[in-house]
């Protein structure tokens, strides 16, 4: 499989998650750590819904890794807060793929956060390989032909 056969973009998908006490700093809003811990919650979602479940990693021993991830923080949240998550693949290359997420209060509520992550696919090993078919195949329905956003930053998915 070579590069032009990886979807370059797939549908936004959406989830959401409850901010609890313990996510909050002592300033009173959500720690800006835990910040990944919902966007790994909103990956597992999305995976789900595409029908790949992490035990499908480590039986393939082929696993995604994020090597990078920027956050850009928008609007504080607070306990109770309902963040509606969402997410889309922004790029694909060989070996890479890149996710974009936008944070929101509520349905309608202002941006909380944007973020972006870059995975790498590794062996058991550790070793960077190229992006097994089987989990490209996964979002080929959702495919949209289009080109990997330029510029630096996160976008809004």
């Amino acid at each position: 499989m070579n590069e032009n056969d990886i979807p370059r973009a797939a549908a936004t998908f959406q989830t959401s998650v409850r901010v609890r006490s313990y996510h909050l700093d002592s300033f009173g809003h959500v720690n800006n750590a835990v910040y990944l811990n919902y966007l790994e919650a909103a990956r597992c979602d999305w995976l789900e819904a595409h029908g790949i479940l992490f035990q499908q990693f480590a039986a393939a021993g082929q696993f995604p890794v994020v090597v990078r991830a920027e956050l850009d923080f928008r609007a504080a949240a607070a306990c109770h807060d309902q963040l509606i998550i969402h997410v889309r693949i922004d790029s694909w290359r060989s070996r890479t793929f890149s996710m974009r997420y936008k944070l929101t209060r509520g349905s309608d509520g202002p941006v909380v956060l944007d973020a972006l992550t870059v995975h790498v696919f590794v062996d058991a090993a550790g070793k960077p390989i190229s992006i097994p078919s089987w989990f490209i195949n996964a979002f080929a329905d959702t495919a949209a032909p289009e080109e990997p956003s330029a510029g630096s930053g996160p976008a809004a998915p």
